[in-house]
């Protein structure tokens, strides 16, 4: 199993994909890791999220689950069909 320190030192760190040549200051280092781990944690596309970023995946997610307006509660009987079901 990969670490997640693994990872960032091997993506981030270790590579010319954010930087070229050394690092200068210990500065650079904490901004290329602080960009590293916005895009790790919200847009980099998962595998196992249907090739979609963790925002996306949330963000639909809630579209989903959340009330709509248009949409009538699962428990009540849409408008204008609750007289057809009342009881006499």
């Amino acid at each position: 199993m990969v670490t997640i320190n693994g990872l960032s030192k091997a993506e981030c760190i270790r590579t010319k994909v954010l930087h070229d040549g050394p690092w200068k200051t210990v500065s650079d280092v904490e901004y290329a890791t602080a960009s590293w781990v916005e895009w790790y944690n919200n847009r980099r596309l998962h595998s196992s999220l249907g090739t979609v970023s963790p925002t996306g995946f949330e963000a639909a997610h809630h579209a989903d689950t959340e009330p709509r307006a248009d949409r009538a509660p699962a428990n009540k009987p849409p408008a204008g069909k609750s007289e057809r079901f009342k009881l006499s």
